[in-house]
């Protein structure tokens, strides 16, 4: 069952009011676990004093690299005040917690690993030469130093 916005709004507002107690004017938010327009439809009724910038991670949720700028590219023009979207953020590796972040160095008690890609070397260039020819500013996620190499 897809969230439902006003539920959303809720917590985003909260979310929201304490980051301006800290003195936080905009907000980046990767938005995961649901559609593009449940979290337009979410900062419309949340009503928050920060901009927002919103960002889909482009893992295995759509099914090829065109996919995921085409589902930036239908989002509405029509965005609630203070939100823009900004395109997919392209997670390159994992993270170190779960061990997948693709380092230089094999893991600590696990010799044979050294993390691993989200992307071929194909999909990556595929990545690069469209971003060149987009707007937007390429976001990546990078968390290994070879993934980084």
């Amino acid at each position: 069952m897809p969230p439902e916005p006003a539920k959303l709004a809720v917590h985003f507002l909260a979310a929201a009011q304490r980051y301006a107690r800290w003195g936080v004017t905009s907000i980046h938010l990767m938005n995961s676990g649901k559609s593009l327009g449940v979290t337009l439809d979410t900062l419309a009724l949340a009503k928050t004093p920060q901009k927002w910038t919103v960002y889909s991670w482009a893992t295995g949720a759509v099914p090829n690299v065109a996919g995921a700028w085409a589902a930036m590219d239908a989002a509405p023009k029509q965005l609630p005040p203070r939100v823009r979207v900004d395109g997919p953020k392209w997670m390159l590796d994992g993270t170190p917690i779960e061990q997948n972040a693709r380092q230089r160095e094999p893991y600590a008690g696990r010799p044979q690993w050294r993390g691993r890609s989200n992307l071929s070397d194909e999909q990556l260039r595929e990545i690069l030469q469209t971003a060149l020819r987009r707007p937007e500013q390429l976001a990546l996620h990078v968390v290994g130093d070879a993934e980084t190499d």
